[in-house]
C-alpha cells in the first residue's frame, strides 16, 4: 500500500479531505473562513468523533441552541438591571 492510498483525517473548511479528494476539488486547498456549525456537524469526522461520545449532531444542536437560549436571557436580563442602576431618581 502506497502513503497517497492511505485516507486522511484532515478537515478543510469543516468538509474532509477525503470527501472533497472524492469530489475532484483540491484537497489542499486554503479556506479563509471558519466552518459554520452545520459544515462541523454534516463532516464525517467529527460525527464519527461525536458518535464515537455517544452524542448525536442532533443532540449538540439542540444543547448549543439552549445555551444560545440562556444567555441572551442572562444578558438580556443584565442590561436591564444595569438600565434600572443608571437611570436618575
Amino acid at each position: 500500500m502506497r502513503l497517497t492510498d492511505v485516507p486522511t483525517a484532515v478537515t478543510a473548511c469543516g468538509f474532509s479531505a477525503l470527501h472533497r479528494i472524492r469530489q475532484g476539488s483540491n484537497a489542499m486547498g486554503v479556506c479563509k473562513r471558519e466552518p459554520n456549525l452545520e459544515e462541523l456537524l454534516s463532516d464525517p469526522v467529527m460525527v464519527t468523533v461525536l458518535l464515537n461520545s455517544r452524542i448525536t449532531p442532533d443532540h449538540l444542536r439542540v444543547l448549543l441552541r439552549n445555551a444560545r437560549e440562556r444567555l441572551a436571557k442572562a444578558r438580556a436580563a443584565s442590561e436591564t438591571s444595569h438600565a434600572l442602576v443608571a437611570s436618575p431618581h
